[in-house]
């Protein structure tokens, strides 16, 4: 799929579980990570890319493991950022402790919401992070730049209007505003 509709999923995905500008942004920061790993081993060489491509870096564990560190990872730095605060005067740096532990689970979920979508094209994602032959994951369902991922697309920022239509009309009964 393309950049476009990864981040469209992910934005979407991201507002309906937690609302947050971190949240959002390092979820569209995720779902376009494994095809910046690509791009950055790769640097300019297109055929190097394409060998490249859909490998260890769309191995979903890696950012399985990254969702599963950030709880206890934002709990430590919460610790650190409470402990640090008590000593000098900065009352800030539990806030940035607890959003640097959000960042870093929506990452790892942006980037598995890339995954999956990859996954409905038909070469697939690898089951196992390494090595040319591995099994591979994938169904025939979406191929890149068709009209089927532009249903992918229209669904993905459906939502996303959704979703704003109902925080609209949330805030303006908190204000006690004409909707």
């Amino acid at each position: 799929m393309k950049w476009t509709t990864h981040k469209a999923v992910a934005v979407a995905g991201s507002l309906l579980f937690e609302p947050g500008i971190t949240a959002v942004a390092a979820a569209v920061f995720g779902s376009i990570l494994p095809d910046m790993i690509d791009t950055l081993r790769a640097g300019s060489d297109r055929q190097r890319w394409a060998r490249l491509h859909r490998q260890s870096s769309h191995w979903f564990g890696w950012y399985a493991i990254l969702v599963i560190l950030a709880l206890p990872l934002q709990r430590i730095l919460l610790n650190i950022g409470w402990d640090m605060a008590a000593f000098l005067p900065l009352n800030w740096i539990p806030y940035i402790a607890s959003n640097t532990g959000t960042a870093v689970l929506w990452i790892g979920l942006g980037a598995l919401s890339h995954i999956a979508l990859d996954a409905l094209n038909p070469k697939g994602v690898p089951l196992l992070p390494f090595g040319r032959r591995y099994p591979r994951a994938g169904c025939n369902l979406v191929r890149t730049g068709t009209w089927r991922e532009t249903v992918f697309l229209a669904c993905a920022l459906l939502l996303i209007g959704v979703q704003f239509s109902h925080i609209r009309a949330a805030l303006c009964m908190m204000l006690n505003l004409p909707q």
